[in-house]
């Protein structure tokens, strides 16, 4: 008797234990959107099965980032040597539920390269995957390539893109001002370039100042330098432009880090952070995560988050965020959006980018394994209180439910005052939707789910019959579908 007992009691464990298991990764997530970091579109005769080197100088193998020249295809850098891959490539990112696209642009001051001084024949300032700040804007060519690049994002609907920058940090004691003005110039220049393209889309310009920056620690402890640089940087950049529009630095999720590092920060802080998350220390990447939150500290933990770097398409990571996320719900994940590594295939072999995760840019099955934490609307709210669109409810691929899954609600004008909500679908020009006075809760029957994004703007007026100008909105919120 006692032997049965325990055994129908272990088979309802079991069940239990199982269904929770389906539950975490079936029921509406905390993940809001996947993306790509699009570093490559074609990695030429490089491959991550040999020993990587910088240069030909020491390379028996031949296997270089460098060499030949134009063999790294950053898309920014080189989209004009095959536009229709670049194309195809981003297609299959929206079809296999990819809304988010990350634009990695690593800096440094090539001049001396461009005199022969590196193994780079080509004067036009790339390096692999640097480019060159040196004139402190992208190169004319580089600068068409990123408008083309986003006018392309736009079209086949994407919600939201990064400029992921990459300073060349600064070692040592002393400060090099006449290198941070040219990279805070390519910064600021980059960063206008994209606002211009995206300003009067559904996508919306998102900047990650320095990629895993914040918190950096040196060999021989934290970077007195790279702090500097951090705080300089983030001040100058606030100042001319807000919290808007940047998570400010990412971080890699590692407790210690993230707690030195929010402290570099002062007293503005950003609206969003960023983490690169792998593992830390011998913690899985869910563990890392939830430990890495945690260490932003009282007031911070309620900030969305963005897993900016991750293995690509890992189901074990997938598993792990799963978890943490049921087990914290106070833990609000924006997007996931994974790099082209699977790790390294040998010891010496290079880690950063793989054959087969380049290669599954021409599928649409790229992202299979995280799209699950994710619902079938993302959703971005920069000033809910005023704009707000609740997605929760859209759970079908069905277009008919679109009718009535998103809630677009909208808060009153005040007194004396009138609202009007403006939508604009990917590129398309601005149509008015509705006009009101007191909180509202609209629908919109017309929305669909292949390849469009959606902005909604807020604008208060005089009357139904105003036409508010463009860029004056209160607020904005956008939605896509997967």
């Amino acid at each position: 008797m006692i032997s049965r007992k325990f055994s129908l009691c272990k088979i309802a464990f079991l069940f239990a234990a199982l269904f929770y298991s389906l539950l975490s990764v079936a029921a509406p997530n905390r993940v809001n959107g996947i993306g790509i970091s699009y570093d490559v579109y074609d990695m030429g005769t490089y491959t991550s099965k040999k020993p990587w080197f910088h240069s030909y100088y020491d390379d028996p193998n031949n296997n270089s980032w460098y060499v030949p020249a134009h063999n790294f295809k950053n898309p920014v850098y080189l989209y004009n040597l095959n536009p229709n891959l670049v194309h195809q490539q981003m297609q299959n990112m929206r079809t296999a539920g990819v809304d988010v696209l990350v634009l990695h642009m690593s800096m440094g001051d090539l001049a001396s390269c461009e005199r022969d001084a590196c193994p780079n024949p080509f004067l036009d300032g790339i390096w692999g995957y640097v480019t060159d700040v040196s004139q402190q804007a992208l190169r004319p060519q580089q600068k068409q390539n990123l408008i083309d690049i986003l006018n392309y994002a736009t079209q086949v609907g994407f919600r939201k893109v990064f400029l992921r920058f990459n300073g060349s940090l600064p070692s040592g004691t002393v400060w090099n001002e006449v290198l941070y003005q040219k990279e805070w110039n390519f910064i600021v220049n980059t960063r206008n370039a994209a606002h211009n393209v995206l300003k009067n889309t559904a996508t919306r310009l998102m900047v990650d100042l320095g990629g895993e920056q914040l918190g950096l620690y040196c060999p021989e402890g934290p970077c007195p330098m790279v702090k500097q640089y951090v705080q300089r940087l983030w001040s100058d950049y606030t100042t001319t432009f807000g919290i808007a529009d940047t998570v400010g630095f990412s971080a890699i999720a590692c407790p210690h880090i993230v707690t030195e590092g929010v402290k570099w920060y002062g007293a503005v802080k950003p609206n969003e952070y960023a983490f690169s998350n792998y593992v830390c220390d011998t913690m899985s990447a869910g563990d890392s995560l939830v430990a890495s939150w945690k260490a932003l500290g009282a007031g911070e933990t309620s900030k969305p988050i963005t897993i900016i770097e991750t293995f690509f398409n890992r189901q074990s990571s997938a598993q792990s965020w799963s978890t943490a996320l049921a087990a914290n719900p106070g833990l609000r994940v924006a997007d996931i959006v994974q790099w082209l590594t699977i790790g390294k295939t040998c010891p010496t072999c290079d880690g950063n980018f793989n054959d087969e995760a380049v290669a599954a840019l021409s599928t649409t099955t790229m992202a299979s394994n995280y799209v699950p934490l994710a619902g079938k609307a993302a959703v971005d709210n920069p000033k809910p209180s005023v704009l707000n669109i609740d997605g929760s409810n859209c759970t079908s691929t069905s277009a008919a439910q679109f009718s009535t899954c998103a809630k677009i609600n909208v808060a009153s004008a005040g007194t004396n005052a009138l609202w009007q909500v403006w939508v604009v679908m990917n590129n398309q020009s601005r149509t008015l939707m509705s006009c009101g006075s007191g909180p509202s809760v609209l629908t919109a029957n017309w929305m669909a789910k292949t390849y469009y994004s959606y902005r909604f703007d807020y604008y208060k007026v005089s009357s139904c019959s105003a036409s508010p100008a463009i860029g004056t909105q209160t607020a904005s919120s956008y939605i896509s579908f997967r």
